[in-house]
C-alpha cells in the first residue's frame, strides 16, 4: 500500500532543500512522498535559474547548485548527526526486532 510506504518514508528520511527551491513556492505543503523536508537557509537569496544558464558572472546555475549542496552539508552536519544518533538509539532499544531485515 502506497500510503504506508509514504508514511514510512516521511518518518525515516531527512531531506534538506535550499530555501530558494521551487518546492517552497505557493501556499500548499509539499507532498509527503518527498520525505521529511527541511527548508535550509542556504540558497535563500532568491537567485537561481535553469541548469546550464549563466548568472551573469560566468557561473552556471548547476555550479551554483553544487555549491549550495556543499554548503548545506556543512551547515546541517550537526543536525544530521543528531538525527542519525537518535535513530540508532531508538533502533538499539527496540525489542521487537522490526525494521532489521527479518521476515
Amino acid at each position: 500500500n502506497t500510503y504506508y510506504l509514504s508514511k514510512w518514508f516521511k518518518q525515516n528520511s531527512l531531506v534538506f532543500v535550499t530555501g530558494s527551491h521551487t518546492i517552497w513556492a505557493g501556499d500548499k505543503k509539499p507532498s509527503k512522498r518527498f520525505g521529511n523536508l527541511i527548508k535550509s537557509s542556504v540558497g535563500s537569496d532568491g537567485g537561481g535559474g535553469g541548469e546550464g544558464q549563466e548568472d551573469g558572472g560566468g557561473t552556471t546555475a548547476a555550479a551554483a547548485a553544487g555549491e549550495d549542496v556543499l554548503e548545506m552539508l556543512e551547515v546541517h552536519r550537526g543536525e544530521f548527526e543528531m538525527w542519525v544518533r537518535a535513530r540508532m538509539a531508538a533502533s538499539a532499544t527496540s525489542s521487537t526486532g522490526r525494521g532489521r531485515g527479518r521476515a
